[in-house]
């Protein structure tokens, strides 16, 4: 079974509102692992964990929300480029 047949089974079976959730849920771990990370209270692993976790949820946001927009993954995509190309100027910025 592929990933994007896991994430189609995911929503069907806990449904989009639970996976909605649970994407704020496992973001909200992620910032937890950085910050004690920060505090000498973690370690690298705890936070390559969160981002799977992460990465895994925000797949099913994308299926759920190309069900609301064909066009999700190419607005994705040009804010991403924008995001890239503000830090880049700001990088460059005196």
């Amino acid at each position: 079974m592929d990933t994007q047949q896991l994430c189609a089974r995911a929503i069907e079976k806990w449904g989009a509102q639970a996976q909605l959730l649970m994407v704020a849920e496992e973001c909200s771990e992620l910032a937890v692992a950085v910050l004690h990370y920060e505090r000498g209270r973690g370690d690298a692993g705890h936070i390559a964990e969160e981002m799977a976790d992460v990465e895994l949820m925000l797949e099913q946001l994308r299926m759920m929300l190309r069900g609301v927009d064909a066009d999700f993954d190419g607005l994705v995509d040009e804010w991403k480029l924008t995001k890239w190309m503000r830090l880049a100027h700001s990088l460059e910025a005196k």
